[in-house]
């Protein structure tokens, strides 16, 4: 038996015995196959994932080529780790070469179809950033087995599994999933009790994705702290060691692509919180993650975080690192539910316990049946999200619009040329998207000059403003998206609102 120190104690430190680590195989199956039916239903990506996407694409086909990466023209607000992006595309090579040949053998010309994109590469390595986090879920599976149980651990996989945004996340390219990996493992070192495994895991996570984790990792070290755990000189060596390390790696590596030396995650703090400019993207309420993000998250399955908290005592010193992050982030105006997505694994091991609990009370039948009741509920919920966000990327479909579109009859000759306005740019056009067929050329041009105008292009993707805009044009089809809820009278009582929201406007023919 190995042992471990309890979450909670009084004033004398609490020793406990860790059960065998054991999962199930098919609660971290379920968690992954739950993400990749979010990545199938929902492809494409959106603005906030733009740099991770794309460079996933130029590491696989451009390589070692840095002058042809797309961030060389859309460098972004701020500078991002190519890190992530890198471990990614290694593990997915293989896989997208292997798809490329069985394409080739099946149809040596199938690249010269108008239609013809690398959208399979672009599902690819979405899926095996899933992967990545769910080998790391599966990980705090293991731990928490060990401390909790193992129905708790394989309640918490049926849990997350259940509900719609960390399965939905897993497979985006953003610095906060990148991070989720390390995070994961680093909170199951948290539960065994390995403290020289926890600052690693942290610490890249911290210097090279999101330095907001920092406020993660405090309240989890000063609970080490204060229980004698650990001392402040280990803490700090083994920190510094692990910071050193990763900042060597991060500038060494990122210096290389972006083309001058630079610590990108410092950028990133020094733009968000010395400057507060992420206030520029929008503020909301101190509590907003409270009341809005927390609840939405988590759906129904909240409620059975109070009953853990009360039937077991652990619980308490489980849920409150995560909590005081949340807390403290607060104070940052800027919110986004991604920004605390890390916190969910841990509510939802709460949420694995208190249902676990009630499970086990066999004169509470009808508490346990309750507590399933709220998961099935959760499950509901999700099916809701899904289909609103499937809907909520219309200029990934309009960009496949645009490569079917019979262009002969408008008398156009390839190769055309379409440019793609930011509207259409930010939900989801990526180059995974672009034809191979070497019939079209993008221009994503945001001002327009001599040699650069409306009339350059044979084909434009606009947002909603385009047809007044471009009254000259014919419209060639328009892609409706997600544009809210509405009521109504009969069953299910709502439904979702469509509206035309990106126009693929053509040029008209020249008279003869």
């Amino acid at each position: 038996m190995k042992a471990t120190l309890n979450l909670v104690g009084g004033s004398d430190l609490i020793l406990s015995h860790m059960a065998k680590e054991q999962v199930a195989w098919w609660s971290w199956t379920l968690l992954f196959v739950a993400s990749a039916v979010h990545t199938l239903i929902c492809p494409f990506t959106k603005v906030e994932e733009s740099f991770g996407i794309q460079a996933m694409h130029d590491l696989l086909f451009h390589t070692t080529d840095l002058v042809k990466y797309d961030h060389h023209m859309f460098p972004g607000v701020v500078p991002r780790s190519f890190l992530g992006p890198a471990v990614v595309s290694v593990v997915a090579s293989p896989l997208v070469s292997a798809q490329t040949a069985a394409f080739t053998a099946m149809n040596p010309q199938w690249q010269s179809h108008p239609e013809s994109t690398r959208h399979y590469a672009q599902i690819t390595v979405r899926l095996v950033l899933a992967l990545l986090v769910t080998l790391a879920f599966r990980n705090f599976q293991l731990a928490t087995s060990g401390v909790f149980g193992h129905t708790e651990a394989n309640l918490l996989a049926v849990i997350t599994a259940a509900q719609f945004h960390v399965p939905f996340y897993m497979s985006r390219p953003l610095p906060n999933i990148f991070a989720l990996v390390l995070v994961l493992c680093g909170l199951a070192s948290w539960l065994r009790g390995d403290h020289p495994r926890l600052i690693n895991y942290f610490v890249p996570a911290v210097l090279i994705f999101r330095g907001e984790l920092l406020v993660l990792l405090g309240p989890i070290m000063l609970g080490e702290l204060v229980r004698s755990r650990i001392t402040f000189a280990q803490m700090l060596s083994w920190g510094i060691a692990a910071g050193v390390v990763c900042l060597l790696v991060t500038v060494g590596f990122d210096s290389m692509f972006w083309g001058r030396w630079l610590w990108p995650e410092g950028e990133v703090l020094h733009y968000n919180v010395v400057l507060n400019k992420s206030s520029n993207w929008g503020v909301l309420p101190f509590a907003w993650y409270f009341y809005s993000a927390i609840p939405k998250a988590m759906s129904a399955s909240l409620v059975l975080v109070p009953i853990a908290a009360y039937l077991d005592s652990r619980v308490i010193g489980l849920v409150a690192p995560p909590t005081l992050f949340v807390v403290l982030y607060s104070f940052l105006p800027h919110k986004e539910l991604r920004f605390i997505i890390y916190v969910f694994p841990v509510l939802n091991l709460a949420a694995a316990i208190g249902l676990a609990r009630l499970w086990r009370r066999k004169t509470w039948s009808l508490a346990a049946f309750f507590g399933v009741l709220l998961v099935v509920s959760t499950a509901c919920t999700t099916v809701f999200f899904t289909i609103a966000s499937s809907r909520n990327y219309p200029g990934g479909v309009a960009l496949q619009r645009a490569h079917a579109f019979d262009y002969a009859s408008r008398g156009i000759v390839h190769p055309i040329s379409v440019h793609i306005a930011v509207p259409p740019a930010q939900t989801g056009i990526t180059r995974f998207g672009e034809s191979l067929s070497g019939k079209f050329v993008y221009s994503k041009a945001e001002t327009w000059s001599e040699t650069v105008g409306p009339e350059t292009f044979d084909l434009m993707l606009t947002g909603p403003e385009g047809p007044g805009v471009y009254s000259n044009r014919s419209s060639a089809f328009a892609v409706e998206g997600f544009a809210g809820i509405s009521r109504q009278r009969q069953f299910p009582f709502i439904s979702f609102r469509m509206e035309d929201q990106i126009f693929g406007l053509v040029k008209n023919p020249t008279p003869t």
